[in-house]
């Protein structure tokens, strides 16, 4: 039976991005804020980690209280996400305290700390909703902007000034006329939207209309962070020389793309064979090759290891899967899977009519290959 040491876990651990570790988590938003004695207190925390042959993704959630002794005043809900590009994503999705509690400088306490922390880990943007009453509002003046869809600058500056145009038309009836007359030429041209001349929703909300025209609207906004390291920096023996060159996940693919991969294959590196998505998805591939005309991975994300760690940063769930498609068109699913007691088993789940001796060989080959001993076996 193939086992995981639990130094080779906290390795795992370690390597993982520190904005999908919970204990992370906890430091970023727990503590005292602003002069009311108002303090952050993170409920729960959890996060997961997805590792394929070619890079890595993963997501992380905490929640938390607004508390002043044991009494509640608030409470604010924060989600990371690392996407496949490299790219690191805060979204701050619930952020509420109490009337009474406005005015202490909480809010704004709590935000700088959570944006100092974001520049350490390497965390490429944060993302909003803006809404809630003043929260349209407050995000333009706090440097958010809003989200351009499109291929090039032009095109997404074209979308921004699309979407500002909806934001304004929303809010007419806010608005006095005199301060739409003055607005209206920088909207439209001859009835047609003029896409060059209001593009940023900062630029709206320093205006004397703006606080008419978002107070109480709705919009996605975005806000870069200005790094002071990659979330990889330290982990691969690149690091250092990307925080020196300044590689950004946004402005250098091919690196990011390089990083990425380094960083998935150093996690794996202190994994079992059978958790290693490369080498379980090659194992099965090649002892399935003759298998119903032969048997490959379906698609990019065919061999892929999962990894959650809970509120402690100890692994609470891990497993690899591999999904092969035979030339017929069948499908095998092989899932190895990280049991309480330390000790890897593995499933095989496959058609009845593979169920042949030829099938069981080399299934069986490829167990051995990966050190598991320990399978279940059906047929669907």
């Amino acid at each position: 039976m193939t086992a995981i040491s639990q130094a080779a876990i906290k390795r795992v651990v370690t390597d993982i991005p520190d904005a999908l570790r919970p204990s992370w988590l906890k430091e970023t938003w727990s503590g005292e804020h602003g002069t009311g004695g108002l303090r952050a207190q993170v409920n729960s925390a959890s996060s997961s980690l997805e590792l394929t042959p070619t890079g890595m993704s993963g997501r992380s959630a905490a929640s938390g209280s607004v508390l002043l002794d044991d009494s509640g005043f608030g409470r604010f809900n924060r989600d990371q996400t690392l996407h496949a590009s490299g790219r690191l994503e805060v979204h701050h999705s619930l952020m509420t305290i109490d009337s009474s509690k406005q005015g202490t400088g909480y809010a704004r306490s709590f935000n700088d700390r959570a944006f100092a922390r974001y520049a350490e880990a390497g965390v490429d943007d944060v993302t909003i909703d803006a809404a809630l009453s003043m929260g349209g509002y407050a995000w333009a003046r706090q440097g958010f902007e809003l989200v351009g869809n499109g291929a090039d600058e032009v095109a997404r500056a074209t979308n921004r000034a699309e979407k500002l145009t909806r934001l304004v038309d929303r809010s007419r009836s806010k608005i006095d006329d005199a301060a739409y007359a003055e607005l209206e030429p920088r909207l439209y041209r001859g009835g047609e939207l003029r896409p060059d001349t209001l593009t940023s929703v900062q630029e709206l909300a320093a205006m004397p209309v703006g606080r008419s025209v978002l107070v109480g609207n709705s919009w996605s906004g975005i806000r870069p962070i200005e790094r002071a390291n990659t979330w990889w920096a330290g982990r691969t023996p690149g690091g250092v020389d990307d925080i020196q060159r300044g590689v950004s996940h946004l402005l250098k693919p091919a690196d990011t793309s390089a990083a990425v991969g380094a960083a998935s294959r150093r996690i794996a590196s202190n994994l079992p064979p059978a958790l290693d998505p490369t080498t379980l998805g090659r194992a099965f591939e090649r002892t399935l090759r003759n298998v119903g005309g032969g048997a490959s991975l379906d698609g990019e994300r065919g061999a892929r290891t999962l990894l959650r760690l809970d509120s402690s940063d100890g692994v609470s769930d891990l497993g690899g899967r591999a999904a092969l498609k035979t030339m017929d068109g069948q499908t095998i699913v092989l899932e190895t899977k990280l049991g309480a007691d330390g000790v890897l088993r593995g499933t095989e789940k496959l058609p009845s009519e593979l169920d042949g001796v030829g099938t069981r060989r080399a299934l069986n080959a490829a167990w051995r290959e990966l050190g598991v001993t320990d399978v279940e076996r059906s047929a669907r």
